[in-house]
């Protein structure tokens, strides 16, 4: 007969969920094979271990890691319901957005990112702008300028925060292009 220790690894072996607060005590030897995916973690697209895929005026695919394209593209973000905790998208701007031209992200069910979310242009002849998500904003754009938003190293993070309805936090930083003497104008809307 076995012992409660071999009885207690024989059942720990088999798929274990844990889906509330669980503690843990002990030496514990994890192989995670799937990914492990925190709620407050924002993806870096240095984390990627492929190559980006290219964005397109298309819903962008949960956890995947896009890079930017320099014409105007209009993508929409899948529903955070539809979704786990922890799904995330990035994209990793190497192009530059063209001049006039924009780039919005706009959630498909949901009716708002969620409160938090921010949207930051890093300044340099000019002031910086930032930008807070409010309760009814479900757009995000950055519109390229010659001299001002969307310029190479421009980042956009999302990650899905509850699961739920509106869970989708964004962080989105902006950097510019040319010598930087335009105003910042990346921003959340309600569309």
């Amino acid at each position: 007969m076995p012992t409660v220790r071999e009885r207690a690894i024989a059942d720990f072996e088999n798929t274990v969920n844990l889906k509330a607060a669980t503690n843990v005590s002990g030496l514990l030897k994890v192989t995670n094979t799937a990914g492990l995916r925190d709620a407050k973690t924002l993806r870096a697209a240095g984390t990627a271990g492929v190559n980006p895929t290219d964005i397109s005026a298309t819903e962008l695919s949960v956890n995947t890691h896009y890079k930017s394209i320099a014409a105007a593209t209009a993508m929409t973000i899948p529903s955070a319901a539809a979704g786990d905790i922890g799904d995330f998208i990035t994209v990793f701007y190497g192009l530059a957005i063209n001049n006039a031209a924009a780039h919005t992200y706009t959630t498909t069910t949901d009716t708002a990112f969620a409160l938090g979310s921010t949207a930051v242009r890093v300044g340099a002849v000019v002031a910086s702008v930032g930008d807070l998500a409010a309760a009814s904003d479900n757009t995000l754009t950055i519109t390229g300028a010659t001299n001002g938003d969307g310029g190479a190293g421009t980042t956009v993070k999302f990650v899905n925060m509850t699961g739920a309805l509106n869970g989708w936090a964004v962080e989105a930083v902006t950097l510019n292009q040319g010598n930087g003497s335009s105003a910042g104008t990346i921003a959340f809307s309600n569309v």
